[in-house]
């Protein structure tokens, strides 16, 4: 096992070095070196000499904060927001959107190499698409609450590897109508004096306040989230939220301090059940904390390209597995005899029903259960032309690969992916299944921070042997 005792770091807590930055790490940070031993520090660029503050030293690797730049990158910029650094909710600000676009691309295609052990060059990659503008594209807002002496309440985001709320007074990246009406509840609920959760003393009350602008159409619908099983004082929460502009107001309870805002128990307060999300033509019936694509610009460049990568197979079927609510699902419907979504929460699967019904989509199927159970028994009546997958952050669940390729064997396997190094985990998997990546599309849902959203197409290669039943 590799690593530094004790004795030989280079560096200890509470140290301020100077250290040359050699690159960025696949996650926000970047990699400096300090005599071999690795320290990885925030906001610093690749080519760049910092000072920086150890804040630990581990066996394998340190972190270290930011004090200066001793020589600047010509990438590095001012950033716009006055929360940068503190807040934690961007990382990129500071660096060029010319440079975010080939950092991003770059991380992309590092990780599928890797996993695949072939040249990044010879990957079929496309150029990054990005927004139009990448200012004000987040229509989901989350202001965590907090006990604050001062103001009874501090509402905000969470500062950098922390629970310590930064208080806000602006978001460039977020929508800001949907922000003006989070700030506006916040206001109103320091004046009713509700009760506000404290994690450090585990005391109950209000937790967050999410506010949803539904694609850009300005009507903002807000989900308090507090520790309770009911709201407290619901009739108070509702009328502020409505003299703040919320559309519909529904309370989430979460008992867990922990890192998961939201818990499993939603109830409306007020206003329509559903929430209506427009993409492209369709119209998309969104349930208060259901999960949906929060860029306007992202969910239909999405859907749009999505579409460019399925061929219409009006006599075969199509499954779209972790179809959450139906967003590609029914999208896709009119390229196909048959589209089969399978998703295991139930309670999107019900959106995506209630989606199917206002569009009038017939030839729409959706699933409960856990997906490579179900794909297994629904199989044999299949005739997959197209398999499409959307899985969280995580990547596929162990099994679902090897069930795509040996039961299912579609033409063609359309990968929608939230995270580099899942992606490529599971792109190795398809092509050890009899498959080959034909396409790698970028794109950049969440400018000025280190995510990154990928498609990737993978067809069966002709000498695949038909194993598994169909």
């Amino acid at each position: 096992m590799g690593g530094f005792s004790a004795e030989r770091r280079p560096v200890r807590t509470g140290d301020i070095v100077s250290l040359e930055v050699q690159s960025l790490a696949d996650g926000p940070d970047a990699l400096c070196l300090a005599d071999g031993y690795v320290v990885f520090v925030p906001f610093a660029l690749p080519g760049e000499r910092v000072r920086v503050r150890i804040l630990s030293a581990g066996r394998k690797h340190g972190r270290g904060e930011l004090l200066s730049v001793e020589r600047a990158s010509p990438e590095r910029v001012t950033a716009r927001c006055a929360h940068f650094g503190t807040c934690g909710g961007c990382d990129f600000q500071v660096m060029s959107e010319t440079a975010q676009r080939r950092v991003k691309t770059q991380r992309v295609a590092k990780a599928l190499a890797f996993a695949l052990k072939v040249p990044a060059e010879s990957l079929p990659m496309h150029a990054l698409e990005v927004p139009p503008d990448p200012w004000g594209q987040r229509n989901k807002i989350a202001l965590v609450l907090h006990p604050d002496p001062d103001r009874y309440l501090r509402a905000g985001l969470y500062a950098r590897r922390s629970q310590a709320v930064v208080a806000l007074r602006e978001c460039p990246v977020s929508a800001p109508d949907g922000l003006a009406v989070g700030l506006r509840i916040a206001d109103a609920l320091r004046m009713l004096r509700l009760p506000i959760a404290d994690p450090q003393r585990q005391t109950p009350g209000l937790r967050a306040v999410v506010v949803r602008t539904t694609n850009g159409a300005g009507e903002p619908h807000v989900l308090f989230v507090g520790t309770e099983p009911g709201c407290p004082r619901p009739d108070e929460v509702v009328a502020t939220s409505r003299v703040a502009g919320a559309v519909s107001v529904a309370y989430n309870a979460n008992p867990d301090f922990g890192p998961n805002l939201l818990g499993r128990d939603t109830r409306l307060l007020a206003g329509p059940a559903r929430v209506r999300e427009r993409v492209e033509e369709h119209t998309y019936l969104v349930s208060p904390g259901a999960f949906f694509q929060t860029s306007a610009w992202g969910v239909s460049h999405l859907v749009q390209a999505v579409r460019a990568c399925v061929p219409a197979t009006p006599a075969r079927d199509i499954v779209d597995l972790f179809c959450g609510g139906g967003l590609l699902t029914l999208a896709l419907a009119a390229h196909c005899r048959r589209i089969v979504g399978i998703e295991g929460n139930p309670n999107a699967i019900e959106d995506a029903r209630a989606s199917a019904r206002l569009g009038g989509v017939v030839n729409a199927e959706f699933v409960v259960g856990r997906v490579e159970d179900k794909v297994r028994s629904l199989a044999a009546n299949l005739d997959t032309a197209t398999v499409v997958l959307d899985p969280p952050r995580d990547g596929c669940a162990p099994g679902v690969i090897e069930v795509v390729a040996t039961s299912l064997r579609p033409d063609r396997v359309v990968y929608v992916s939230c995270d580099p190094s899942s992606l490529a985990r599971d792109a190795a998997a398809l092509v050890a299944g009899g498959y080959r990546v034909v396409s790698v599309a970028p794109f950049d849902m969440f400018p000025h921070t280190h995510h990154i959203e990928t498609l990737a197409v993978f067809d069966r290669t002709a000498a695949m042997p038909p194993t598994g039943p169909r």
